[in-house]
């Protein structure tokens, strides 16, 4: 059986393996990427909607400046939070959330004591 196989046919056989070789890494790769991808993206979406939650909590006007303080504390804990998940990732991902916001927008309806934290919190959101 293998007495009429010659050396150019034992090199083609090791050329078809090496090109299955290359198909397989390129259909398995892909599949890992998108979901290392998807998992990123769930964790930074349950981030952001715990974001949103503590957003929806500030405290208004009326309240007491205790409960003005312990909610900033909140929100100094979310950043923090947020920015070590996203050091795992990339850094510029990193250096993109702590850039500074600027909002020149009164809110009027938050305690004043957090009105700072308020911004920056609405807009890492």
């Amino acid at each position: 059986m293998f007495n009429e196989v010659r050396p150019f046919d034992w090199i083609m056989l090791a050329v078809e393996v090496l090109v299955l070789a290359l198909i397989a890494y390129e259909v398995v790769i892909p599949l890992f990427q998108r979901k290392k991808t998807y998992k990123r993206k769930k964790e930074l979406f349950s981030l952001m909607s715990e974001g949103q939650t503590i957003l929806r909590k500030a405290p208004s006007a009326q309240q007491q400046f205790t409960e003005a303080d312990r909610w900033a504390k909140l929100v100094d804990s979310w950043i923090a939070k947020v920015e070590k998940q996203l050091t795992m990732y990339s850094s510029e991902a990193v250096v993109a959330f702590a850039q500074a916001v600027k909002m020149d927008v009164r809110i009027p309806h938050v305690a004043q004591g957090v009105e700072l934290h308020y911004r920056i919190l609405l807009g890492k959101l």
